[in-house]
């Protein structure tokens, strides 16, 4: 018995803790709207084409490349914003393990 429960405690824990991560990054994610530089930004990358957006920017490339490609695909709110939360959930399953 206490073979089984280390074996399953921590991937069980990992499933639970990936679940709430989930719920809490992506519920309402498009219910307030832009504000601040987020609204710049999108803005930004959604008025550039692939090639500007490739070669002058000196930061993150995956960021921007993401939003690219999603901005066209419904609510600006939910798709500017669906990239970190995906960030965010992926980083909770990193720190775990």
């Amino acid at each position: 018995m206490n073979f089984i429960r280390k074996f399953f405690a921590a991937p069980l824990a990992l499933v639970i803790i990936l679940i709430l991560s989930f719920a809490l990054n992506f519920y309402k994610l498009g219910n307030r709207p832009l504000y601040g530089d987020e609204s710049f930004h999108t803005v930004d990358i959604a008025a550039k084409s692939l090639s500007y957006i490739t070669t002058t920017n000196f930061g993150s490339i995956l960021y921007p490349l993401l939003l690219h490609f999603l901005l066209p695909l419904g609510k600006v709110e939910a798709m500017a914003r669906i990239p970190a939360a995906l960030f965010g959930f992926l980083s909770v399953w990193g720190i775990f393990l």
